[in-house]
């Protein structure tokens, strides 16, 4: 077998191995067991960190001074002195294996307990790092989070130092290689200044994530005083205004989520001094009661997926960005993914959605939505995978619903909706007989009730089994519904507990495992395999 193959079944399966509850342990474990699994098992254990903490305690005790709070789980570290050569050869071993520095890098579901654990780095530890260390430290760093690798400089929103932060930053990772920055600011630091550097150091630079927060109370008073002839929400508006033009103009960025507190909706566009930019733009997340705004400077003819929350904004925008969004003919091919969080749509801002005929992801949210509504969504869309629709006050949905979505969407993956749970309606003989035909493909229903179930458990289960065979059924914020329902939750938990058996049993007469845990008794026959 070729080594490279090998390589590759072995990162996998010790993917499978950190993903348990030892999984970090084990790994450490298996990087010492032989010189095959060495390598492979170092790629995955040092991959993702939170911070740089790990890496500095790779250095010899004796340099080392280390306390550790057992109330707040913090370890601080400072050394003794500067580390020589010899002694920066094991942290020089483990930093080629990383690629991400972030607490919170989507999909970063790997750090287990490591990311209970709060690593404080001291102004003189990054000074005694980078000062003694290589250039790039980090050589194969592909994602970065600026704040949480540096807390010592951005624990408040002044830092200590700027121009020491970016030099730490350049000395960090190569700028040929790194490919996604997430910056977070408070609204009073001047952020355009340290993004003109950063870019122009980084100008290959694909995807990027900036969080603005409104910051500590302090720190607010005195960017007000600073604004004393305007208000402050025109003077946010303008700093996000320069932040946004200069983002835009970057030729490579195909990935960009820009968050922002800001609710206030007293603005216009008018305060909003953009220009036509973003011309490569993929992928889009906003969070700002001003997106569309955004929307409308964006230039690039590919835009597959965009995530919005509108957060503060008036009645109607969520229905203005929909009709807008909707015109741009290049989009209604390209366009993947749409996602609208926090303002409910009227039915013409749906009805306006559906000349967009590729969409595999939809998530947004209805007043009230029923059947016939449900139906439309279905057939407008066949090759929905994902579906979240967010009910604002209640739904009149039914069970009629998911037979609409079973007939008419075979891709489906996920599928979120309150439901009034009525009778149960009458099947067409062709979806039960669809279903026996085509494989299994497996559906994750994440049901909201309104009501009281309409049938027994049992025939309801029967019902969604006919519908959706390789179900997984969970309730929504069970919490909630017990509330809502009383005791007539005690039957949807029932119905839950039926679909998991009769998974169960269609596992073992496939042959498919129920548990992904690792077999320790193929892994030993590998280990003797390859060693």
């Amino acid at each position: 077998m070729s080594r490279l193959i090998v390589q590759d079944v072995l990162l996998e399966i010790f993917q499978h191995v950190l993903a348990g509850k030892t999984g970090r342990r084990d790994l450490a474990t298996l990087a010492r067991t032989c010189h095959a699994f060495h390598e492979p098992a170092l790629k995955v254990l040092w991959h993702t960190l939170p911070s740089l903490g790990p890496l500095v305690l790779c250095f010899p005790r004796k340099i080392l001074h280390i306390q550790v709070s057992r109330r707040t789980l913090e370890t601080t570290t400072e050394f003794s002195r500067s580390p020589s050569l010899q002694e920066w050869e094991r942290p020089l071993i483990h930093a080629k294996f990383i690629r991400v520095i972030s607490r919170s890098f989507e999909g970063n579901s790997n750090l287990s307990g490591l990311s209970r654990l709060k690593y404080k780095l001291t102004l003189s530890t990054l000074e005694t790092i980078f000062d003694s260390c290589p250039i790039p430290l980090l050589p194969g760093l592909q994602h970065f989070h600026y704040t949480e690798a540096f807390p010592v400089d951005f624990g408040d929103d002044i830092p200590i130092n700027t121009r020491l932060s970016l030099a730490y930053l350049f000395k960090l990772s190569s700028p040929t290689v790194l490919r996604s920055l997430h910056f977070s600011f408070g609204y009073s630091y001047d952020r355009l200044s340290l993004l003109i550097q950063v870019f122009k150091h980084y100008s290959s630079i694909q995807s990027l994530r900036v969080d603005i927060h409104k910051g500590n109370i302090l720190s607010r008073i005195a960017f007000n005083c600073t604004q004393m002839h305007q208000s402050p929400a025109v003077a946010n508006a303008q700093k996000l205004s320069k932040d946004l033009v200069l983002i835009g103009s970057l030729q490579n960025i195909t990935s960009l989520t820009f968050l922002t507190s800001e609710t206030s909706s007293s603005l216009s566009e008018s305060d909003f001094q953009l220009v036509p930019s973003f011309p490569a733009i993929l992928e889009l997340t906003l969070c700002s009661p001003f997106a569309l705004s955004v929307l409308k400077v964006v230039q690039s003819p590919r835009l597959r997926k965009i995530r919005l929350s509108m957060r503060g904004a008036n009645d109607g925008e969520a229905d203005r960005l929909c009709i807008f969004v909707a015109s741009r003919a290049q989009w209604q091919e390209s366009m993947r993914s749409l996602v609208i969080l926090d303002n409910s749509l009227s039915t013409q801002g749906l009805e306006t959605l559906f000349v967009f005929k590729h969409l595999n992801h939809l998530e947004f949210k209805y007043s009230n939505p029923d059947d016939s509504v449900l139906e439309r969504v279905a057939i407008a869309w066949p090759m929905l995978e994902h579906v979240c629709i967010e009910d604002q006050n209640s739904s009149h949905a039914t069970f009629q619903s998911l037979v609409s979505f079973s007939r008419h969407c075979p891709h489906l993956r996920h599928l979120k909706l309150g439901l009034q749970a009525c009778q149960i309606p009458p099947t067409h003989p062709s979806d039960a007989s669809r279903n026996l035909r085509e494989p299994v493909k497996p559906l994750l229903l994440e049901l909201d009730p309104y009501s009281a179930m309409g049938a027994d458990p049992d025939t309801s289960a029967e019902f969604l089994w006919g519908l959706f065979p390789g179900l997984t059924l969970v309730l929504h914020k069970p919490g909630g519904l017990e509330q809502r329902l009383g005791n007539e939750i005690t039957k949807w938990k029932r119905l839950v507990q039926i679909i998991d058996q009769m998974d169960g049993v269609r596992r073992f007469e496939e042959g498919t495992p129920v548990s992904l845990q690792m077999d320790l008794a193929a892994l030993n026959a590998l280990t003797l395999a390859l060693c």
